[in-house]
């Protein structure tokens, strides 16, 4: 998956270490480029990928969320 959303739309989720290698990833955004249109472009990016590689997500969900904070 993470070959998938590099090569598809350039966008990379940090990995962690030890126990939880390969199990989560985060996602952080410092700086100028931390706006909420590329927060979005990032969660429409991760959410094609899950998508794609089967998960069942609730439509508009995530946007929701975003637009709460």
């Amino acid at each position: 998956m993470r070959r998938a959303r590099l090569s598809a739309f350039g966008f990379e989720i940090g990995t962690f270490f030890g126990t939880l290698a390969g199990e989560i990833g985060r996602i952080g955004g410092m700086g100028y480029v931390c706006r909420k249109a590329n927060v979005r472009r990032g969660m429409t990016a991760l959410k094609t990928v899950l998508r794609r590689s089967g998960c069942k997500l609730p439509a508009g969900a995530a946007v929701a969320a975003l637009y709460n904070v």
